[in-house]
Parts: C-alpha cells; sequence; structure tokens
C-alpha cells in the first residue's frame, strides 16, 4: 500500500527590535511537502523519475521557498497562491539518499527550513534462478504391504539442477501439495534500489511454445539484502496447480512476475522437459488360469474364424496353449492403464520332418496316379510297412540351401512309409509307380515327389 504524508511546521511571528513589520508572517505560517508522486520506504522518498517534481502547500502567498542539496543551492520552487512546486534537476538524486532542504521566507528573514531525503530508482528488478536440485524418481525405491499398499516410496540420490531446464522424471500421483520431492525453482529478484513488492510476486505454469497457460498464483518470498528469493512448486493440483503438469510430456515452463515498490513489474521464464512416470504396481507371481473366467466360450460370444489365433488364445481347451493369470495392485488411487506384451523369441527353424503316414482314407490322396491298394495289390505289395516315426535325430534331413522332401504315401492298412528304390542313386528317388519305363527320377525341391 503507498504510503503519503505531509509535514507541516507551524512557524511562531518573530519580531525584530521588538517591532512586527508587513514582512513578517501571522501566527502559525506553515510550509508543507506532499509526497504524492512518491513512494516513502523508511524515511526516504523514491522514485523512478530521474528530474521528480516535488509540491507542497503554503498558507502565506507572500512565502518564498527555496530548495538546496546540503549546501548546494538548487533553485526556487515556484508558487501559485498557496501551491507550490519544484522539480529537482538532473544529476541531483541517485540511489544513495539525498537530504533536501525546502526553506521557506517571507521578506528578509528565514522563516522556516524543512529537511527531506530523496532517492531515485531507474532501473526495475533483475530476475533469476538460484539453484534448484531435483531428486530423479526412476531409481525410486518403492515397498508395498502383501494387499499392494505402497507402504514407502522413498527417492534415489541422483539429482538434476532445475536451473538448467533439464529432463524432469516425477510420478505424476506425488505432484501434488506437500510432496517432498516436488519439481521446485528457486527464482530470486534483485534490486538495488527501492526494494521488492513482496505481496506482488505471482507465478504460473505453462505449455512452452504457445500451448496452454496455467492461472497465476501468488508465491511467498524472503529478503536477503537486496534480493528475494522465491519457491515455486509445479504441481498438478492445490491452489497452484494445473492439471496438465500430471499428463503433459515435453517442455514445460515456470514464469514469475515481480514488482519493485514502485510498481514496476519483471517476469521471468525457466523450462524443464516434463516426463510423468505412472504409479507403481505391484505384479504378484504369474501362473496359469484356472476356470479361464474371460474365455470368449464363457461369456457366449462367437469364436472368430477357424485356428484364428486370438481366438484360440481365448477359449477354453485350446491345444498347446495356456492363458496366463497374475496379480496386480496400484496401491494408489490414481487410475492406471497396464500394456502386457510379451517378447517375441528368436526365430528358428527346423530341419527335422515327420516321416510317416496315417490313415485318411483308401484312396492316396497325394500321389499321382491314384493307387487303391484294394484294386492294385501288386502295386502295394512292394512297400515295408514301418511305425509312425515322431521327430527324431535320425529322421532328419540336413540342407543348407533347400528342403528336400521323400516320399509318404498314404495307406488304407496302416502307416506306411515308400522305400527307395535300390536302382536309385542319391540324387534320384523312386516313382511310386513301378510299372512306368523310368523307375527313378530328379529329386524337386520343396515338394512331394511322386
Amino acid at each position: 500500500m503507498r504510503s503519503i504524508k505531509g509535514l507541516f511546521l507551524l512557524l511562531a511571528p518573530v519580531a525584530a527590535c521588538g517591532s512586527v513589520t508587513d514582512d513578517e508572517p501571522g501566527p502559525q505560517t506553515k510550509l508543507a511537502i506532499d509526497d504524492a508522486g512518491f513512494v516513502l520506504v523508511g524515511k526516504v522518498r523514491w522514485s523512478a523519475d530521474p528530474t521528480p517534481t516535488i509540491v507542497g502547500k503554503i498558507d502565506d502567498p507572500r512565502m518564498a521557498v527555496e530548495v538546496l542539496a546540503g549546501d548546494v543551492p538548487l533553485g526556487t520552487a515556484n508558487v501559485a497562491g498557496t501551491a507550490w512546486s519544484f522539480t529537482v534537476p538532473a544529476g541531483t538524486l541517485g540511489l544513495a539518499p539525498t537530504e533536501l532542504s525546502f526553506v521557506g521566507r517571507i521578506g528578509r528573514s528565514e522563516q522556516v527550513v524543512v529537511q527531506q531525503p530523496y532517492a531515485i530508482d531507474l532501473t526495475p528488478p533483475v530476475l533469476g534462478v538460484a539453484p534448484s536440485m531435483f531428486s530423479d524418481e526412476r531409481a525410486d525405491t518403492v515397498t508395498f504391504a502383501p494387499d499392494g499398499t505402497i507402504t514407502s516410496h522413498a527417492h534415489a540420490a541422483a539429482t538434476v539442477d532445475l536451473a538448467d531446464c533439464p529432463d524432469v522424471f516425477k510420478h505424476a500421483y506425488l505432484m501434488d501439495p506437500k510432496d517432498p520431492n516436488p519439481i521446485r525453482f528457486q527464482l530470486t529478484a534483485t534490486d538495488d534500489g527501492v526494494g521488492i513488492d513482496l505481496a506482488s510476486a505471482r507465478a504460473r505454469v505453462g505449455i512452452a511454445d504457445g500451448g496452454e497457460l496455467g492461472t497465476f498464483f501468488p508465491v511467498e518470498g524472503v529478503t536477503d539484502g537486496a534480493t528475494a528469493t522465491f519457491q515455486v512448486d509445479a504441481l498438478r493440483s492445490g491452489m497452484s496447480g494445473s492439471a496438465f503438469v500430471g499428463t503433459t510430456e515435453g517442455k514445460l515452463v515456470m514464469q514469475l512476475a515481480v514488482k519493485d515498490l514502485l510498481g514496476r513489474e519483471v517476469q521471468t521464464e525457466r523450462c524443464w522437459i516434463n516426463h510423468p512416470l505412472a504409479v507403481p504396481l505391484l505384479v504378484g507371481d504369474a501362473r496359469e488360469a484356472v476356470g479361464y473366467p474371460l474365455a470368449l466360450a464363457s461369456n457366449a460370444l462367437a469364436t472368430g474364424p477357424f485356428f484364428h489365433l486370438a481366438s484360440e488364445l481365448i477359449n477354453v481347451g485350446s491345444k498347446g496353449l495356456a492363458i496366463m493369470d497374475f496379480d496386480l495392485f496400484n496401491g494408489t488411487d490414481e487410475p492406471a492403464i497396464a500394456t502386457f506384451s510379451l517378447e517375441r523369441p528368436e526365430p528358428r527353424t527346423r530341419r527335422d520332418y515327420r516321416r510317416g503316414t496315417m490313415l485318411v482314407s483308401s484312396t492316396n490322396l497325394f500321389d499321382e496316379d491314384v493307387i487303391d491298394c484294394a484294386l492294385q495289390p501288386a502295386a502295394c505289395a512292394p512297400l515295408s510297412t514301418v511305425p509312425f516315426l515322431a521327430f527324431a535325430g535320425t529322421n532328419q534331413v540336413e540342407s543348407t540351401d533347400r528342403w528336400v522332401v521323400r516320399v509318404v504315401r498314404i495307406a488304407t492298412d496302416g502307416q506306411e512309409e515308400e522305400v527307395p528304390c535300390t536302382t536309385c542313386d542319391a540324387a534320384t528317388a523312386c516313382s511310386r509307380s513301378h510299372w512306368r519305363a523310368s523307375p527313378c527320377h530328379p529329386i524337386r525341391a520343396c515338394s512331394t515327389e511322386s
């Protein structure tokens, strides 16, 4: 609040040689100085004008008002009726207070002297930032109770200085008031003149480069000499909070606005790269799910295309597949979205294959010549019966550049495999049609020979 005071001095009549003349003032003559245009700090009147004008009142229009700086005369005030004014010459005043004397005279005698200190401050405050340390929360230690409640959240020792516009990783659920590890800027305002108006300080958070700006909120500061320091927290809630702080990934700014006691406002802006961290979750031990309560079949929903992988995974009885079940605890009141991903296994190709047959029908479905063993027993006679062979080392086919597939005959009376003809060499295979002119022919890659 601006302080305006006036100084009044009552003049008692002074007689010369025991007599009163027309030049002498009447009873209780006054000289007053008005503080309009100045800010009173202590006993000093401050101005931002290098040549301020001082005004006042007199109650006798005959009074002349002379102004001095120390013992140096500066000039005579302009008097209009009972009002007077005086413009201080340039260079008279500075940051150090200068005492001005106002001498009121009527006639040749000195009647009254009023003295007051004055100073001028021509520059606004300078804003800056002091070291503002923050603990990176990516390596925090979070302890859970058996029911998933967070019992402790200890911050790691690694710190960054917010003064350098760093990357800041902080749990969003801790961006509320009273957090022990806030995103806190130590902003400073220095004024070597009239001083900082602490009550005027305000701040806000915004998204950089023309993004959303929060609402200004008041901040408290403390002074140490000519410097005031303001602790400003970036929060997502509370009186000073902006919700986007807890959700925005990217560059944010903290803005501080401060005035000096002369009412001149200056602003500064500091930035950081915001990385809100999700809430800590407690993941229990994985186990195979029992009952498949979320299977499509359990909810009478369509199962999708036959052999569709997604359908297989969430339906009861899928062969070679299982549903994993585990407990997931969120120890806070924050909403959380959990995304699960399985590592893709390293692709591998098996060169072994199943050499054998199984009974499908009495017709050789894969033979170029349909052979019905019931009608053509002679064609089937040379075949030897072997058991159905699973994958085994002795049944592997090793090839560096192609697959080699042997001929398999599907028969009606069990699992039968065609035995290579002894008359064929390594580069040819025995023809199934033994009545052909040439029983052997070249092996072709990636195909079923006939």
